[in-house]
């Protein structure tokens, strides 16, 4: 009986949610643009920024980020080309999953990391949304002894607005 009532619940669900993310903030055709920030705490590190996508297919975001590093040494600015899937068709909250390259650029050097996060979007308003989320980051050719030292994860948030 309890799992007729979860499957019951799960068809209903599905059936009363949006199939298509017409004139929605995740649908084919509108551009992203929003600002966001994470706090790494085991060095301490605050990165703000922003970004713009461009939703290629419902959910589907194609999005280009740069952000600004600081509160550790050495300061550094990023720029991440990523893809991202969002479940519009999810009611309320819309979970989200996507990877990305990023570039570091310091003072006289330059990093590259790649990487995946998760996450949800809560709409705000018609083409309004906030997200929380958590991102995995790998630094590739990791100047460490110790590999651990370039896999890091942190909190993201972020606030967007569709167009």
């Amino acid at each position: 009986m309890k799992y007729l009532c979860t499957v019951t619940l799960a068809v209903g669900l599905l059936a009363a949610s949006p199939t298509s993310a017409a004139d929605g903030p995740f649908s084919s055709g509108k551009l992203r643009g929003s600002v966001g920030g994470g706090y790494n705490g085991a060095t301490q590190r605050i990165t703000v920024g922003g970004g713009l996508g461009y939703f290629l297919y419902d959910g589907l975001l194609a999005e280009l980020d740069g952000a600004y590093s600081f509160n550790a040494d050495p300061s550094y600015w990023m720029l991440s080309p990523g893809v991202r899937y969002v479940a519009y068709f999810v009611p309320v909250v819309h979970p989200y999953v996507g990877v990305f390259y990023r570039r570091l650029f310091f003072e006289e050097d330059g990093q590259d990391s790649v990487g995946a996060r998760g996450g949800a979007f809560l709409r705000a308003g018609r083409h309004v949304f906030v997200g929380a989320g958590v991102l995995y980051e790998k630094i590739l050719d990791c100047p460490f002894d110790d590999d651990d030292e370039c896999s890091l994860v942190w909190p993201e948030i972020s606030f967007g607005i569709s167009f």
